[in-house]
């Protein structure tokens, strides 16, 4: 019955974009960069562009940790956005990007995370 407000420290380096990570059941399936709209929303669906990236080897440190975190919660898959050493936020509702991998030429995502969850049921 009020005004719903989020508050989020600002992060400096959101301004280059941030970095959206699929990982499933322990392990990294794909990243891209969200490059921010002239707003700074990083958002796709308010105009923000991806564009394909990779992980350097801090930030792929911190998302295996992360993914074998979640994991231990029962979190198989999700959608981590990243503004090394910051995380922004972790999307296990909805986590999306499998298709913004794809269309970034990144055609062996949906496989990863096939196999992924193939070894998670398997392990089961």
């Amino acid at each position: 019955r009020g005004t719903l407000a989020r508050l989020q420290r600002y992060v400096p380096g959101i301004a280059q974009g941030e970095k959206r990570v699929l990982l499933a059941f322990g392990a990294g399936i794909g990243a891209y960069a969200r490059l921010p709209n002239a707003a700074g929303i990083t958002n796709l669906a308010a105009g923000a562009r991806a564009v394909a990236t990779s992980l350097d080897a801090a930030e792929a440190s911190a998302c295996t940790a992360l993914a074998q975190q979640l994991q231990s919660r029962g979190i198989g898959f999700a959608g981590i956005d990243l503004v090394y050493p910051w995380l922004i936020e972790v999307n296990i509702a909805n986590p999306g990007g499998l298709a913004t991998l794809v269309e970034l030429g990144d055609v062996g995502a949906p496989d990863r995370l096939a196999a992924e969850v193939a070894r998670a049921l398997h392990a089961r």
